[in-house]
């Protein structure tokens, strides 16, 4: 078996101190690509050496030395390992041992707020802007409004635990935000001031979830990389008689959250046996 050598020399850069084990070497001849073998060598450093949340890894450049591998078999590690919610990576700092991934499950509804809550997890809005504008084509025919409608699109931060894991963009008819008051807007759940109101409490929503790259503005209102991987859940919300009253994203950092949806066949019926 080809071992790919690495530099003993810089050995203490990847232990703080000589109890730890190491990271093990990575063989050229295993049928597994070199940033699986990377992926699963940073997996078993964490695991063998009970590294705690928050802990800092070897860098990038450190990795590169020390396994005499490619920058790019790096980056595929570490997007690997971002994306499965091992690493956290923070801008001009370093990679870290991530915090658990939140695991989010969507049965009924509720705000994010309310279903996080229920995890013992309390979220807190950190309100960036309202402007109006207008929507895109795709948003203004969800919003069932004619062309060249404005609405007032509000963006606001999602933090829990003091840590930026989500980003909240929404778009609300002229006539429908203008019942409520700016401190709702900037802080409270939508669905919970909507549903003080017969004619657009939300009785539905419409979600699509799909992998997303990160905004311009989203990048640098969570501090994060541009090329951070992230998970786009766009909604549409109905009324009881299916007219939609607003329309928007959650931008989630991919190794922050899973989403869990439960979905049941309400209309088989099973006749008992007499």
């Amino acid at each position: 078996m080809n071992i790919v050598t690495y530099d003993h020399k810089l050995l203490c850069s990847f232990i703080r101190n000589f109890t730890m084990k190491p990271l093990r070497p990575l063989a050229k001849d295993d049928y597994k690509p070199l940033y699986i073998q990377l992926s699963d060598r940073i997996v078993e450093y964490i695991k063998e050496n009970h590294l705690n949340p928050g802990y800092l890894l070897p860098s990038q450049n450190e990795l590169v030395d020390y396994y005499g591998i490619s920058e790019m078999t790096i980056r595929h590690t570490m997007l690997r390992l971002t994306t499965e919610g091992i690493v956290e990576r923070i801008r001009g700092i370093g990679t870290f041992v991530a915090q658990p991934k939140i695991r989010e499950q969507i049965e009924s509804i509720q705000s994010l707020e309310e279903r996080l809550a229920s995890l013992g997890k309390k979220v807190r809005n950190v309100f960036l802007k309202a402007e109006k504008a207008y929507p895109s084509d795709r948003e203004r025919k969800d919003l069932e409004l004619p062309q060249g409608t404005k609405t007032l699109r509000i963006r606001r931060l999602k933090l829990m635990d003091n840590s930026v894991f989500a980003i909240e963009t929404r778009h609300v008819p002229l006539e429908i935000i203008a019942r409520f008051s700016q401190e709702e807007i900037e802080t409270k759940p939508f669905l919970e001031f909507f549903s003080r109101h017969d004619d657009i409490r939300v009785s539905m929503i419409s979600y699509i979830t799909r992998a997303a790259l990160l905004t311009e503005f989203e990048a640098d209102a969570m501090n994060v990389p541009s090329d951070r991987v992230a998970l786009n859940q766009y909604g549409v919300f109905y009324n009881s008689i299916r007219k939609p009253v607003m329309i928007g994203r959650l931008t989630y950092l991919a190794d922050k959250i899973e989403l869990q949806y439960k979905i049941e066949d309400n209309s088989s019926h099973i006749t008992p046996i007499e």
